[in-house]
C-alpha cells in the first residue's frame, strides 16, 4: 500500500480516539557542481496537520533485571488518542552504534521557495533549548505554517543536517555534510532564505554540526578525515564569515553547542570504532570567555570515561563484550543546566546518560536509561513490516531507549530533560524469528511468525538472562517516543505509542514510511518506527513547548511540555512531505528531519516566532511560523 492522493493539508483530531492497539546517515564522499535557484512562491505539499486535546495518564516504571533492581516514577502520555496508563519498564542492557561522516567537495546548491504571513506572539530562547518567558496572556500554541524554504537539490547525502542562527547578521548556519561545509543563508526574509556563502572546512575534515553564540561567535564540531583521529571545532565570526581560531578535541565531535553564559563550548566526541581501531569517547569543554582569536589547544579540557573501566558502572549499561568503558561508549547529544555547570550527554548504543561536571571537566556518573515494556497498555508497537496493515498492539518485547538528541529545559528553577528515542544497532541485531526463545517465556511459537513479532529487530546480546542459550526477553532498539527526565535521570513520562497511533492517524496510507522511498507503507515497522530524532523546547508564551522531528515518515511533533510529569500533545506538522512526489527526483518535499531550532519573537526577522528544520535526506530547510492563539 501507499499514498497516491495527497492528504489535505489540515487534519484536525477530535477530541477523544479510541486506542488502536489490542540509522544515522553517512555523508559520502562525491563531488558536487550545483547551482543556486530561488522561488518567492511556496506550494504546500502532502500530508497533513493534526491538532488535538488530550488526555491525561498515569505509569509507574520498575525496573527489573537479574543483577539489580531500579524503580523509577513515570507518567505517561497525554494524546489526542486517548488514555494511555502503564508502566514503563527497566531491565537488563543493550548496545547500539551512532553516526559517520565523510567528505564531499562541491558548490552548493539552494532553492527557496514561500510565501509571508504574520501573527502575533514572542518567544526567546538560549542555545540549550530552555527559555525566557514574557507575558503573552493565555496565548497558547496552535500551528506551525511553512512560510518559506531552502533547497539544495541535492538527494540522501547530508546536505542539510544541522542549523543554527546568528541574529545580528540574520544569517542561518546550516552544515553540508555532501559539500564539506557550513551553508550560510541570508535570512532576513524568512520567506527567501538566500544563499550567501559557505565555510569550508574541508582542509579539517567534515562538518557534522554547528552552534552560534549569541554574539555571533558561530562553532563547527569537523570530524578528521581519518575518522579514528582527533576532530576538531572552528570558530568563525558571522558579521564577516572570517575565520577566527581552531583547536583540537576528541574523536568524532559528533554536536557542538554554547553553554547558556557563553563562556563554554561543549562538544560530544563519539569516537566511533573503524576496523580493530576503536578510540576513547569523550565530552570536550572549550572555554571560549576569553579572546576567541587566542585560542588554543590548551583551552580545551576533555572529560573522559577511563574512571569507569573498573566496572563500577551499573550493570543496566550496555558495554559491548571486549571494551574498556572508555572504549565503548561513544557520546552523542548534549544539554546543558541553565547556570551552565552540569551537561547532560546521551550515550546513544550504551542506553545511558552521561553526567559531566564543566568546571572539573569530569564525567561524574552515568545513568542507565532502562527499558519500556510495550506488553502494557498505551505503550504498545508496530513490529511487522509484513502483515499489510496498521497493527499498533501490545506485545512482550521491552524497548531501549537509546536517545538521539537531548534538550534542557527549566519549569520553576527546576531543569528537566527531553529525549527522542531513536535507537541504533552496532551489527548485534537480529530478527525475533531467527533466534530460539524459552518455550516456557513464549508458549506461543507463532510469535515468530512474520506477521507477528518474527520480523522485529532485536539485540542479541541482551535477553538471555539465565545463560542458557534462548531468549527469554526481547529488547528491540529505540522506544519510538520522546521522555520527560529529572534532572538526575529519573524517568517521568513517555509519549508510549502516541507517535505511531498519531501518524497513523495521519497518513493510513503512508504509515510507517522510510524517509527515501514513497511506496514503503509499514516498512519500518520492524526496525524503530517512525524513528524520533531531532528535538528542541522553547518556551513560547508562558509555557515550555518540546518539538521531536520523526526521521522517516517525517514531520514534528509538539508537546506542551510545561507540567513535565503530565505533558500534552498539541499537533503532528507534516505537510511539508508530499507521498505522492518521487524522492529522487525531487518532487516528494522534505524527507528526513534532523535538526531543529526555534527563534525567538525578539531575534525573529519578522517579529513572529519560528520553527527551522534541516531535512537530511532531501536537502533542504523548511521554516514555520509559530501560530498562537
Amino acid at each position: 500500500m501507499h499514498l497516491t492522493t495527497k492528504t489535505p493539508l489540515a487534519l484536525v483530531l477530535p477530541l477523544a480516539l479510541a486506542l488502536a492497539c489490542g540509522d544515522d546517515t553517512t555523508a559520502v564522499s562525491e563531488t558536487s557542481d550545483d547551482t543556486h535557484t530561488t522561488t518567492t512562491d511556496a506550494t504546500e505539499t502532502g500530508a497533513a496537520s493534526l491538532t488535538g486535546a488530550t488526555t491525561t495518564a498515569t505509569a509507574t516504571t520498575t525496573a527489573t533485571s537479574d543483577t539489580t533492581t531500579t524503580d523509577n516514577t513515570t507518567t505517561t502520555g497525554d494524546t489526542t488518542l486517548g488514555t494511555m496508563t502503564g508502566d514503563a519498564t527497566t531491565g537488563d542492557t543493550t548496545t547500539t552504534t551512532g553516526d559517520t561522516t565523510g567528505t564531499t567537495t562541491g558548490d552548493t546548491t539552494g532553492t527557496t521557495t514561500g510565501d509571508t504571513t504574520t501573527t502575533t506572539g514572542g518567544v526567546d530562547t538560549d542555545t540549550t533549548g530552555d527559555t525566557d518567558t514574557g507575558g503573552m496572556g493565555d496565548l497558547t500554541l496552535a500551528a506551525l505554517e511553512p512560510i518559506g524554504g531552502y533547497e539544495t537539490g541535492i538527494f540522501d547525502d547530508s546536505a542539510a543536517e544541522i542549523v543554527a542562527y546568528d541574529a545580528g547578521s540574520a544569517q542561518l548556519f546550516v552544515s553540508n555534510g555532501a559539500a564539506g561545509a557550513v551553508d550560510v543563508l541570508d535570512f532576513s526574509d524568512p520567506t527567501k532564505p538566500l544563499y550567501v556563502d559557505s565555510l569550508d572546512v574541508s582542509a579539517y575534515g567534515a562538518p557534522t554540526s554547528v552552534a552560534v553564540r549569541d554574539d555571533g561567535l558561530v562553532a563547527v564540531a569537523v570530524a578528521d578525515a581519518v575518522d579514528t583521529d582527533p576532530g576538531t571545532v572552528v570558530f568563525y565570526a558571522a558579521a564577516d564569515l572570517s575565520e577566527i581560531s581552531a583547536v583540537t578535541v576528541g574523536v568524532l565531535p559528533d554536536m557542538v553547542t554554547f553553554s547558556p553564559d557563553g563562556a563554554l563550548a561543549v562538544a560530544a566526541c563519539e569516537a566511533q570504532p573503524d576496523g580493530m581501531i576503536d578510540p576513547d569517547g569523550s565530552v570536550a569543554i572549550i572555554d571560549v570567555s576569553g579572546d576567541p582569536k587566542a585560542l588554543s589547544d590548551g583551552d580545551v579540557a576533555l572529560a573522559t570515561f577511563e574512571a569507569f573501566n573498573l566496572g563500577n558502572i551499573d550493570p543496566q549499561i550496555r558495554i559491548f563484550p571486549g571494551k574498556t568503558v572508555a572504549q565503548d561508549v561513544e557520546p552523542e547529544y548534549v544539554a546543558i543546566s541553565a547556570d551552565s555547570s552540569t551537561a547532560w550527554v546521551t550515550l546513544q548504543e550504551n542506553n545511558a546518560l552521561a553526567v559531566v561536571d564543566l568546571a572539573s571537566a569530569a564525567v561524574t556518573e552515568l545513568v542507565p536509561l532502562g527499558f519500556k515494556n510495550h506488553s502494557l497498555p498505551g505503550m504498545g508497537l508496530d513490529p511487522s513490516d509484513d502483515d499489510g496493515a496498521v497493527e499498533i498492539a501490545s506485545w512482550p518485547v521491552f524497548g531501549m531507549y537509546m536517545p538521539d538528541a537531548i534538550a534542557r529545559f527549566t519549569v520553576d528553577g527546576q531543569d528537566f530533560l527531553v529525549t527522542a528515542n531513536e535507537g541504533d544497532a552496532r551489527d548485534e541485531d537480529s530478527r525475533v524469528k531467527s533466534v530460539d526463545l524459552d518455550p516456557t517465556v513464549f508458549p506461543d511459537a507463532s510469535i515468530q511468525d512474520d506477521d507477528k513479532l518474527g520480523r522485529l529487530d532485536i539485540s542479541t546480546l541482551d535477553g538471555d538472562i539465565d545463560n542458557d542459550g534462548d531468549f527469554d526477553r526481547l529488547y528491540a532498539y529505540g522506544a519510538r517516543s520522546m521522555s520527560v527526565w529529572s534532572a538526575n535521570g529519573n524517568l517521568l513520562w513517555d509519549s508510549g505509542d502516541a507517535f505511531e497511533q498519531v501518524t497513523a492517524q495521519a497518513f493510513p496510507e503512508a504509515f510507517n514510511s522510510n524517509n527515501d522511498d514513497n511506496t514503503s507503507f509499514d516498512g519500518r515497522s520492524d526496525n524503530k518506527g517512525p524513528e524520533p530524532e531531532g528535538a528542541v523546547v522553547a518556551e513560547l508564551w508562558g509555557k515550555s513547548y518540546a518539538f521531536v522531528g520523526l526521521e522517516r515518515i517525517g514531520g514534528v511533533m509538539v508537546y506542551d511540555v510545561s507540567t513535565p510529569a503530565a505533558p500534552e500533545f498539541v499537533l503532528y506538522e507534516n505537510s511539508t512531505r508530499d507521498f505522492a512526489g518521487d524522492p529522487e527526483q525531487g518532487t516528494a518535499g522534505d524527507l528526513g528531519p534532523e535538526g531543529l531550532i526555534v527563534i525567538d519573537a525578539a531575534d525573529s526577522p519578522i517579529g513572529e516566532p519560528l520553527l527551522v528544520v534541516a531535512f537530511e535526506v532531501s536537502g533542504s530547510l523548511r521554516v514555520f511560523k509559530i501560530i498562537a492563539e
